[in-house]
């Protein structure tokens, strides 16, 4: 019966983790645009959290599932950043034509 109750748990997890994410994505991919060393950092506290605050890590299970939840949150928000530069990297280059010298001299005259 444990074994069902951690799947279930994770299944929820998952759940609300990625609603969260692809509600706040804009807000999130707007507020991180530039700041991407930002994220990376918050990346590292909330993965390192449990070491630093452990007494208070292990004895209560909502805030393991808050550091979970957040961690997974600013994870995929990272590599959504990603994504969206490699698209931008990637798009052709759009430049005016030069007209011909020829052509715009027939055409003064």
């Amino acid at each position: 019966m444990q074994i069902l109750y951690q799947i279930f748990l994770i299944i929820v997890l998952t759940i609300i983790s990625l609603s969260i994410f692809n509600v706040s994505k804009p807000y999130l991919i707007n507020f991180f645009k530039g700041k991407k060393w930002l994220l990376f950092l918050l990346i590292g506290f909330t993965l390192f959290f449990p070491f630093i605050f452990k007494a208070y890590y292990i004895k209560s299970i909502t805030l393991q599932l808050l550091q979970t939840t957040l961690f997974v949150v600013f994870f995929l928000t990272y590599f959504e950043l990603i994504r969206l530069a490699k698209i931008e990297k990637q798009k052709p280059v759009i430049g005016r034509p030069k007209p011909k010298p020829n052509r715009i001299k027939k055409g003064s005259k």
